[in-house]
């Protein structure tokens, strides 16, 4: 193993609701959007995963970016306050 290495490898999660709840859709992607747009959704990243990221030190980690080619087209790599970035 390679302490100062990092391998970043992008992934998404998705919600599925069902095509028949199109309004149920709606609401949770205007709930996320709203989340984002305030910052409450990166506090609620920091509070479950924050001490586990200043533990791993990835400021002084070389990190690699791999790219997924299994994402979609669809996902939004260029939103970048959809991703965590280390710097």
């Amino acid at each position: 193993m390679t302490p100062y290495l990092v391998i970043r490898y992008p992934t998404a999660f998705y919600f599925f609701v069902s095509p028949h709840q199109p309004e149920l859709a709606a609401l949770l992607q205007r709930g996320l959007e709203l989340a984002v747009a305030d910052g409450s959704f990166e506090q609620l990243f920091q509070r479950h995963f924050g001490n586990t990221l200043k533990r791993l030190h990835l400021d002084r980690r070389r990190i690699i970016d791999l790219p997924n080619p299994l994402l979609s087209a669809a996902t939004p790599l260029s939103r970048a306050e959809l991703w965590y970035s280390a710097h």
